[in-house]
């Protein structure tokens, strides 16, 4: 049987999101109707109370290769490697030369690699990889065998030449071994300074920057944070900070929020809503975080608030100052009348929710199909919609894998307008879907 190609893969991607979307009703409302605010489109650093400060870090992991420094060994591939003026240097004898360095263990656990620093010259090649081992995960050897994608997990282009330059490699831009690495996960580093034989090289540091390393850098402010796996444009702050938002609440107002932390100690979240310029005002959520990596959805109900100027107040307390608190996706959002009316006589704006489900299906061969002539019967469900409802037999995805191709599905853009191009790029909250 002949393969499909890799635009059929992307046809029959788009066909089946297309005549799989159940399209109930598309209704924006009425001009002027009352919209969504999203509370990070209207953050400012002025907004936090206190001003925030310095936050301790913690030890960092790093090999600086001084003198005398034996946490390192040629696994393969590297010729007359030594240390010479604090850098490691050597001469790649293969397209896959490995430096291991061993690391101090245990390191702890409840923290996430966010990124490696490697401060080297190599003289020649097109690639900089490295990845990280315990002692559970398959041997250096087993792993090395492995491709596609690569000797390791995680790579950035070289500058060769004769200058030192500072690579900085993103775990999240990478796939490290099919899930993000743990401190725990920490017991070996591997190191391919290059891709190419007969290259030399130095290299003058390694260090890896864990997840609270790298936000205890960041003022507090917006950013994009995953828990469980799940991504929210998120506000980040720590204990004891307090962010006030200045609001006009909408008729019928209500908070739809996801709180967490990546904390081992607890983390309580508070909102209140006060008087504009009081230091405090009435609790609209208490809650005690206690398990981390997880989110907590919250609605919180304004109704008292309807119309009214107010300052919302969006609180963490800690016994452990500087901890970090996750507010994911917060929307002020304002909610249909009870009791509203439906269908052709109701009024503009009023009655059930109106939008789309869409059902998408990732990773599905065309030509093994039924409802695309395959001979085995082996899709009944999308069979009976391609039936009774379209199938598309040339429609085609707008980015060659799924997380450029949804958002362009979800927001009729472009991965160029939509600004989705990369595994951590996301659409904005304002973005029409």
């Amino acid at each position: 049987m002949r393969r499909p190609t890799r635009a059929a893969y992307r046809r029959s991607f788009a066909a089946l999101a297309a005549g799989c979307a159940l399209l109930l009703a598309c209704d924006a409302g009425p001009a002027g109707q009352e919209g969504p605010i999203y509370l990070v489109e209207r953050f400012d650093e002025s907004l936090v109370e206190p001003a925030p400060s310095p936050i301790p870090t913690p030890e960092p992991t790093e090999w600086d290769f001084a003198e005398g420094d034996e946490r390192w060994r040629v696994a393969q591939g590297i010729a007359d490697a030594r240390v010479v003026d604090g850098a490691l240097a050597g001469t790649s004898t293969s397209r896959e030369p490995i430096v291991v360095l061993q690391t101090d263990r245990p390191r702890g656990t409840g923290d996430r690699l966010h990124s490696v620093v490697v401060r080297a010259r190599v003289s020649a090649g097109k690639t900089l990889s490295v990845t990280c081992l315990n002692g559970e995960r398959e041997p250096a050897a087993k792993l090395l065998a492995r491709k596609p994608p690569g000797p390791l997990a995680l790579e950035t282009p070289l500058l060769a030449g004769d200058e030192m330059q500072t690579y900085t490699i993103l775990d999240s831009r990478n796939f490290p071994l099919g899930k993000p690495i743990d401190r725990s996960d920490v017991e070996r580093v591997l190191v391919m300074p290059s891709d190419q034989a007969g290259a030399t090289f130095e290299i003058e540091s390694v260090r890896l920057v864990f997840r609270k390393e790298y936000l205890a850098t960041v003022p507090s402010g917006i950013g994009w944070h995953g828990l469980g796996e799940i991504y929210h444009e998120t506000l980040v702050t720590r204990s004891p900070e307090t962010v006030r938002f200045r609001l006009e609440m909408p008729s019928r107002p209500w908070l739809d929020i996801a709180i967490g932390t990546i904390e081992e100690t607890p983390v309580r979240f508070r909102v209140e809503v006060a008087e504009p310029g009081a230091d405090s005002g009435e609790p609209v959520l208490l809650r005690t975080v206690t398990t981390p990596e997880r989110w907590e959805p919250a609605r919180i109900e304004l109704g008292p608030w309807a119309g009214r100027e107010v300052d919302l107040l969006m609180a963490a307390e800690s016994a452990s100052e500087g901890a970090v608190a996750l507010w994911g996706t917060a929307v002020l959002r304002s909610s249909r009348a009870p009791g509203s009316a439906s269908g052709r006589d109701a009024e503009p704006g009023t009655g059930p929710p109106k939008g789309v489900i869409l059902f998408i299906g990732d990773t599905l061969r065309r030509d093994h199909l039924q409802p695309y002539g395959y001979e085995r019967a082996n899709a009944p469900t999308l069979a009976r919609l391609a039936e009774e409802g379209a199938l598309f037999e040339d429609a085609i995805a707008q980015g060659t894998w799924t997380k450029a191709s949804v958002p362009s599905i979800f927001s009729s853009a472009y991965p160029a307008t939509s600004g989705v191009r990369d595994f951590v790029d996301r659409l904005p909250a304002s973005a029409v879907t």
